[in-house]
């Protein structure tokens, strides 16, 4: 228990780690601020190792708990997680043009764009602006039929890959030399792009400020946000290097 409610246990050790969880979720679904989700947290932390009163007796449901706080949400949050969803669009095309155009460029052929091929991404597109606009009510959704969700989303991306398999008609075919430096050049400029929405989006729990006489540990917060950046660089960086690796192994492979 201890790994999965790590940060809950860290911020708010006197209350039920489970309660703390489902309190977090439904702050963060309404897109409120992370140091204000701390402050919120901070508060029911302070009431409940004061009088004693588990969380659950002293607030009752986290997630209409959390609701009745009115917190204000950030207001560019939606919009960063729209930017990131339909960011994966071209990036999805990218590994096409790629990877065919690496295996075509061995074959000696020109790469063709087939109908399949767009009509997935397309759905990809529409699925992932679907989530991002009703982001909220899909996650309540997951939660709340959690044993389901696995093979939903798996019976989602099946449907959103069977037309690539099974319709495979040209539309137009480009040289596969072409075909592999347009979808590496995607490949390599989706990383910088990735990694600035995702620091926009970067918005972690943290507990409050120390009042006055209370230890302030500047060096420990400033190599957690510069650890912060470094897993964000390597998240952005991973699939786009992956991508290519797979692509060199195509061209070389007997």
């Amino acid at each position: 228990m201890s790994d999965k409610y790590r940060l809950e246990l860290e911020l708010a050790p006197h209350v039920d780690p489970e309660w703390a969880s489902a309190f977090l979720i439904e702050l963060r679904l309404q897109e409120v601020p992370g140091d204000r989700i701390g402050d919120a947290l901070a508060e029911v932390e302070a009431h409940v190792a004061e009088s004693g009163e588990t969380a659950a007796e002293a607030f009752g449901d986290p997630a209409e708990y959390a609701k009745s706080l009115g917190l204000k949400a950030r207001p560019t949050s939606g919009a960063a997680l729209l930017g990131t969803m339909l960011s994966l669009v071209p990036f999805v095309l990218a590994l096409d043009l790629v990877w065919d155009g690496a295996a075509a460029l061995r074959a000696g052929k020109v790469c063709p764009i087939e109908v399949g091929q767009l009509t997935s991404v397309g759905l990809f597109g529409v699925v992932l602006v679907v989530f991002a606009v009703a982001t909220g009510p899909t996650l309540r959704l997951i939660g709340r039929c959690r044993s389901a969700a696995g093979p939903v989303v798996g019976l989602v991306a099946v449907l959103i890959a069977l037309p690539s398999f099974f319709w495979s008609v040209p539309v137009f075919t480009i040289p596969a030399r072409w075909a592999l430096l347009v979808g590496a050049a995607i490949l390599l400029a989706s990383a910088p792009v990735d990694y600035w929405t995702m620091s926009r989006l970067n918005d972690p729990v943290t507990p409050p400020l120390p009042g006055p006489g209370e230890p302030d540990d500047a060096a420990a917060a400033a190599r957690e946000e510069r650890r912060r950046r470094l897993q964000a660089w390597l998240f952005a960086a991973m699939f786009p290097l992956a991508g290519l690796m797979v692509a060199m192994v195509l061209l070389v492979a007997p």
